[in-house]
């Protein structure tokens, strides 16, 4: 008997413990992980596609020594994080932010991550480095919709 051969069900709860664990690599629970894990076949690639809690774990970790002089670059990066976060359907969201960005850029994120993944769908959010730009704490400062918000680090 090979993988391919196991059930489908079997082979979610196989695929949800190597993108979400937080005891499996760092890399693998990562949204690159993520898209290398369904870049192993055509099954493995619907179910990680179509599962959107494969998605919840959100990582906004772009910092601006990385895209300065490079538009390009961010935009491909802030593409990368809608289409991730589109994914995510209606579940509750688990964010890791840590993300440096001169105001034009940090203006932007933000905006996609509120259109595609409103505070009242973070279960936690945990912040890295003081890593919030003054605009992204403004705009969190003036929110109380953060109805299912369980953890805050």
């Amino acid at each position: 008997m090979n993988i391919s051969d196991l059930p489908t069900e079997l082979q979610l709860q196989i695929l949800k413990e190597a993108a979400m664990n937080p005891g499996w690599d760092e890399a693998t629970h990562s949204p690159a992980g993520r898209r290398v894990l369904s870049a192993v076949c055509f099954r493995w690639r619907d179910i990680v596609l179509n599962t959107a809690e494969i998605w919840s774990l959100v990582r906004v970790h772009l910092e601006k020594t990385r895209y300065s002089g490079k538009e390009s670059t961010f935009e491909k990066a802030l593409a990368a994080l809608e289409l991730d976060l589109s994914r995510t359907g209606s579940q509750l969201l688990d964010v890791y932010w840590n993300s440096r960005l001169d105001l034009a850029h940090a203006k932007r994120v933000f905006q996609v991550v509120m259109e595609r993944a409103p505070f009242c769908r973070w279960r936690s959010l945990e912040i890295y480095n003081d890593s919030w730009d003054s605009y992204s704490l403004h705009a969190i400062r003036s929110e109380d919709r953060f109805y299912n918000l369980e953890s805050l680090r």
